[in-house]
């Protein structure tokens, strides 16, 4: 758990935070399930998917199925619950970076995406998969990620992370980071000790969200 003074950053009038978009903000899974029960036809749920790369679960082909229903996934699937409304209040205060490690050729489905769900204009979206290069080049204080890989990556250069839960990360832990189990659980950890507010903030819940 961080304490008091790993948060500090949060007093900063210059906040910076990363975050990612498949599997924190975009509920992908759910929608690379639907595909692939019926490509494979098999019966999963989001929750069988212990393992991030989808041949341990489905076995051969998964790539080429991916590469065909990419474009799909990305349009169709669903926000991750909370994070548009705990997303606005944040980017009042915070400047926020999406980080995303998909291919660049599918900037336009996820810019359209963003705006399809209304989640906060203005924020630069980066594709890249060299995470933490990019957190030190937009000068990251925070990262969200899924990935353990990526969550690795980003706290090796110094970069707290947020660890926000899947079932294929939950064996996944390190000192630098502090996994979450939903957007509520963000917005509190970011704003616990948020000097303008620290005083009389009434924390988020489910009832006031």
């Amino acid at each position: 758990m961080y304490t008091k003074e790993g948060l500090n950053i949060c007093k900063s009038k210059n906040v910076r935070i990363g975050v990612d978009i498949d599997g924190v903000i975009c509920d992908t899974r759910e929608k690379i399930v639907e595909v692939y029960n019926k490509e494979f036809a098999l019966d999963y749920s989001g929750e069988d998917l212990k393992d991030y790369y989808l041949e341990n679960t489905y076995g051969k082909g998964t790539y080429s199925v991916f590469k065909k229903f990419e474009w799909y996934i990305y349009n169709e699937s669903q926000p991750i619950k909370w994070a548009k409304k705990v997303l606005d209040k944040l980017s009042l205060s915070i400047k926020l970076y999406f980080i995303t490690a998909r291919p660049k050729e599918f900037q336009e489905v996820t810019s359209q995406w963003l705006i399809k769900h209304d989640f906060p204009t203005g924020c630069p979206v980066i594709y890249t998969r060299n995470k933490g290069r990019a957190c030190l080049n937009y000068n990251i204080n925070m990262f969200i990620e899924d990935h353990p890989k990526y969550a690795t990556d980003v706290t090796k250069i110094g970069v707290p992370v947020l660890l926000f839960d899947q079932p294929y990360n939950r064996e996944f832990s390190n000192s630098d980071t502090q996994r979450v189990y939903n957007w509520l659980d963000i917005y509190n950890i970011l704003h616990q000790f948020e000097e303008e507010s620290f005083n009389d903030r009434t924390k988020f819940d489910a009832g006031t969200i």
